[in-house]
Parts: C-alpha cells; structure tokens; sequence
C-alpha cells in the first residue's frame, strides 16, 4: 500500500491518494471520501472517523504508508521536534563540556 499528499495550490486542498497493488498485480485506488462533521451530543454514543480491521492494517501496512507519506509531505510528531531541540541542546552541552575537560587537561 502506498499513500500520496499532493498539495493542490490552487484548490486549497491536499489531494491524498491510497493505493495498493492486488494479488493479482492490479493498481487499486480508494474511493473519494467525504469528511463530514456532526454536533457531539453529551451521552451519545459515536462510531469512530475511520475504522480498520487490525488484520488489514498489519497486511496492508495502512498505517506505516500512511505515516510515511505525512513524513515526506513535511509533517512530523511534535515529540520529534522536541526530541531534536533536545538532542542539539545536549550536543552543544558536550561540545563545551570537552572544551572545559581538553583546556585543564593542557594546562597542566
């Protein structure tokens, strides 16, 4: 299974694609959904946005091209930028902390 994001500039959309090859070698394509909202009603119970079969999304790996393609079209989870803000603080944090350990080593 693939997952393309194609931003559409001059509808103002994000044109997304979920394809996948069959047994048999054939492109398949999804069909168009429609994401439509509803008032959430306290005490009303809701059937979830989108739901899958766990089956198909280890066998059509729906969930890692979905991923993958969100990735390549830019979007990543807010704890990876974090996890770099931290991870260039602590490289930084090394670099002075030899600088201070290398400097005292040659002043002996």
């Amino acid at each position: 299974m693939k997952i393309f994001i194609n931003p559409n500039l001059w509808a103002d959309t994000y044109d997304i694609y979920i394809t996948e090859e069959g047994y048999d070698g054939k492109r398949l394509i999804a069909k168009p959904m429609q994401l439509e909202f509803d008032e959430i009603k306290n005490g009303e119970p809701r059937e979830p946005s989108i739901k899958i079969s766990r089956l198909f999304g280890r066998e059509t790996n729906f969930l890692q091209a979905l991923s993958d393609a969100l990735a390549k079209a830019g979007y990543k989870p807010s704890s990876v930028e974090e996890n770099i803000g931290e991870l260039k603080a602590t490289k930084i944090h090394l670099a002075d902390m030899r600088k201070l350990a290398f400097k005292k080593e040659t002043s002996k």
